[in-house]
């Protein structure tokens, strides 16, 4: 299953969620005209941004003390 972008002659936009390989005929929900796939470039994800995006979120910021404070 994925989500599909399909756009009508007058520009309205609609997203759909179906499998890979069923073709479904789609009306335009705003003028009702037929709409059209459109092709739209996947998200790639690197795993140096993705780890440095999880990692860097989840540990907890280290806050020097200040003179004169004593940690207990």
């Amino acid at each position: 299953m994925a989500l599909y972008e399909y756009r009508c002659p007058a520009g309205h936009t609609t997203e759909i969620f179906h499998g890979v390989h069923e073709t479904p005929a789609v009306r335009c929900g705003i003028c009702g005209a037929q709409s059209e796939r459109v092709l739209t470039p996947p998200m790639i994800h690197t795993q140096y941004y993705f780890s440095a995006q999880v990692h860097g979120a989840r540990r907890p910021r280290h806050r020097p003390e200040r003179p004169g404070e004593t940690s207990s």
